[in-house]
């Protein structure tokens, strides 16, 4: 039932872009999501990758000039927040999506992908070793999380109306709240091959098959309904 299951839902998928392009823009959580996005299409296994850069040192170059950093220890250099750096990020994506000339597709930004650390960092090896989802009155409240998260709203409202003014469609497609239920779903200390140290634990990225396929189911949904309302607009 699962294999078929499966089966049916690459079908629709794959008819829904037939004869389209898809761009997965991001990191190693959005490389994520496509590794993910082929299992559920092709049934077979995909590896992990590491890394989400915007907590790590940065020094941030504006047209040529170094303009701040983030924890690089040098009083010289301004200092930034991590989040400056993914908003200019976000900014940057969507004017280089903007400024494309007879550009007619769809844009969707996914929205931020929850850590489960347990109050430590991935240096520190913090700990998710979760078995079951969180219940509603178990979550914490995790203000790193929360603050990458309002980034990208505020980014993407303002993208989303300077689309609309141009005729270009930018979509929401937020996991955020579903993924912050979901401790258990990361590889934690068993997502390394075996001749690898296993002290830092992995609470960032996400096992395959978990949690994390219902991000394509979701994106499955909403290019549904892109096509309904295509064809709603030809009636």
């Amino acid at each position: 039932m699962v294999v078929s299951c499966l089966a049916s839902t690459a079908a629709q998928f794959l008819e829904l872009v037939r004869g389209k392009s898809m761009v997965f823009v991001g990191d190693s959580v959005g490389r994520n999501q496509v590794e993910s996005l082929m299992c559920l299409l092709a049934t077979v296994k995909c590896s992990l990758t590491p890394g989400q850069w915007f907590s790590r040192p940065l020094i941030y170059h504006e047209n040529g000039k170094i303009v701040g950093c983030h924890v690089c220890k040098n009083e010289s250099i301004t200092s930034l927040s991590r989040y400056y750096g993914y908003r200019m990020a976000l900014r940057t994506a969507f004017k280089a999506i903007l400024s494309l000339p007879n550009f007619k597709g769809v844009t969707f930004l996914r929205s931020f992908s929850p850590t489960h650390f347990g109050g430590e960092d991935w240096v520190k090896g913090g700990n998710c070793s979760q078995t079951r989802p969180f219940l509603q009155q178990e979550m914490e409240s995790d203000e790193s999380n929360l603050e990458f998260y309002l980034t990208q709203v505020d980014e993407f409202r303002v993208a989303e109306r300077e689309a609309g003014t141009r005729g270009l469609k930018f979509r929401w497609l937020d996991i955020t709240e579903a993924m912050v239920m979901r401790p258990d779903g990361h590889p934690y200390h068993y997502g390394h091959p075996p001749n690898k140290e296993k002290h830092i634990a992995d609470c960032l990225h996400w096992c395959l098959p978990g949690p994390i396929d219902s991000w394509n189911e979701f994106l499955l949904h909403m290019l549904k309904m892109e096509g309904q309302e295509s064809v709603d607009a030809t009636l």
